[in-house]
């Protein structure tokens, strides 16, 4: 997975970023943060001190699947940041 932001000033507010499978497992995609278990968090300082963060996503427990996962964006900013999510096959870890 890769996240790219404009990159600068740690301060800058960018939101956090978290991704997350359905709870369970094979079920449909989240529709809010808590709503499945939590495979990667990303904070808005570190994006936007580094410009890009890339992490490598292994789903929980290893070695099952298909899961289907969606990003959320979180803080005080989340709305005036703008996630483009993949097409929905791309969505789903075999």
């Amino acid at each position: 997975m890769s996240l790219l932001s404009p990159g600068g000033d740690p301060g800058s507010g960018l939101p956090d970023f978290v991704l997350v499978r359905a709870a369970d497992g094979g079920g449909p995609r989240p529709h809010r943060p808590g709503e499945g278990a939590e495979l990667c968090r990303v904070t808005g300082a570190e994006l936007a001190a580094s410009g890009t963060v890339e992490r490598e996503i292994l789903p929980h427990p290893p070695g099952g699947g298909p899961y289907a996962v969606r990003g959320f964006l979180l803080g005080g900013r989340a709305a005036s940041v703008r996630l483009d999510e993949p097409s929905l096959t791309s969505l789903v870890v075999r």
